[in-house]
């Protein structure tokens, strides 16, 4: 599905699910460390990681669509 919406970029994402929760790949310390501050009573997981990985690309998304928000301006900022 990401693949269709961002019609390939997706495939540039630097996790893309290619990481364990106990990675030590620099942005999944970087996840722990947030997951352990913030929420340390939830168990960190692969359905928790999912969550991020899914997330924060969506909202980068956004934040950098800003306030004219189509499908073709949501993609449109990650084309190189």
């Amino acid at each position: 599905m990401m693949m269709q919406i961002s019609k390939g970029l997706w495939r540039d994402d630097p996790l893309h699910l290619r990481e364990t929760p106990d990675s030590n790949h620099p942005l999944m310390v970087k996840y722990r460390a947030w997951h352990k501050k913030y929420e340390p009573k939830e168990r960190w997981s692969t359905f928790y990681l999912a969550g991020i990985l899914f997330g924060e690309p969506f909202v980068e998304g956004l934040r950098r669509t800003g306030k004219n928000l189509t499908p073709d301006n949501f993609v449109k900022p990650w084309k190189r």
